[in-house]
C-alpha cells in the first residue's frame, strides 16, 4: 500500500522548489539541480501514515531536472533519486507543491516516461 516514492516538504521548501521549477521550465537546454534530502526519520516523516515495519530506501539527494528528451525514467541511482521532469511533469510537480503549501496532501501524481507515482504528504508537524 505504501510502496513507491513519497514526498513531504514544509512551506519554505515548497516555495524554493517552485522557484526551481520556474527556472527549469524556462531552460532551453538540459538543466538540473541536486538537492540534499532530509532523512525522514529525523523529522518523523517516515511515520506519517502510522507505525510500520517497512524497509525504506532513503536517498541522500534528489536530482531534479528538466527532461527535454522526454525519455528519462525516475529512480534511485547511486543513492540519488533522479527525477527528470518532462515539461508537463514540471507543471504537475509545481501544482503538487502548491497543494502542499496550502496544507493539501495525501495524493499521488504520475511522473516520467514510466508514469512513476510519487505520493505527497503533509510535513510531519501538520500530522
Amino acid at each position: 500500500m505504501y510502496a513507491g516514492w513519497h514526498f513531504a516538504a514544509d512551506k519554505e521548501a515548497c516555495t524554493s522548489l517552485l522557484s526551481l521549477c520556474d527556472i527549469l521550465s524556462c531552460e532551453v537546454g538540459p538543466a538540473y539541480r541536486t538537492l540534499t534530502v532530509t532523512d525522514p526519520s529525523t523529522v518523523g516523516a517516515d511515520r506519517i501514515f502510522g507505525q510500520h515495519d517497512l524497509r525504506l530506501d532513503i536517498p541522500a539527494k534528489m536530482r531534479l531536472g528538466n527532461d527535454l528528451d522526454v525519455d528519462g525514467s525516475i529512480g534511485l541511482v547511486g543513492g540519488i533519486l533522479v527525477l527528470p521532469l518532462r515539461p508537463k511533469d514540471i507543471l504537475s510537480f509545481s501544482e503538487a507543491l502548491r497543494d502542499l503549501s496550502a496544507n493539501h496532501a495525501d495524493f499521488g501524481v504520475g511522473f516520467g516516461s514510466g508514469n512513476t507515482i510519487v505520493k505527497f504528504w503533509w510535513w510531519p508537524e501538520r500530522v
